[in-house]
């Protein structure tokens, strides 16, 4: 792959030798000579079946996780509050730090949201 690399760097580098030239040409002698030169090239490149070139894309993704968690507490808003600050998960990893939370029921599968 590397050798498909060097050699597409190399047909492009003097395709931008030859433009360079054609720039700074003075006779149309010398203008029909560089363009045949150029089309040379470019027929060379488009011949040659270079894979497409790859780059990197970023890629937004949102993991949910959706379940219920079990709380031991007098009222539905202290329930919620506990929940809130005391619970929640690294990577798959769930965590409680206080022990009102006594059970969650929490899939380890994510919905996958991609953007």
């Amino acid at each position: 792959m590397e050798e498909i690399k060097i050699k597409r760097e190399a047909y492009f580098k003097r395709l931008d030798e030859l433009r360079e030239k054609e720039r700074a040409a003075t006779n149309a002698d010398e203008l029909k000579k560089i363009a045949g030169q150029i089309r040379y090239v470019e027929r060379k490149i488009h011949r040659t079946n270079f894979p497409p070139e790859r780059r990197d894309y970023t890629v937004k993704v949102k993991l949910v996780f959706e379940g219920e968690v079990t709380v031991y507490t007098t009222s539905k808003k202290e329930a919620l509050e506990s929940v809130k600050n005391n619970f929640g998960a690294v990577l798959g990893n769930v965590q409680r730090s206080t022990p009102e939370i006594i059970n969650w029921d929490i899939p380890v599968h994510p919905q996958k949201i991609v953007k």
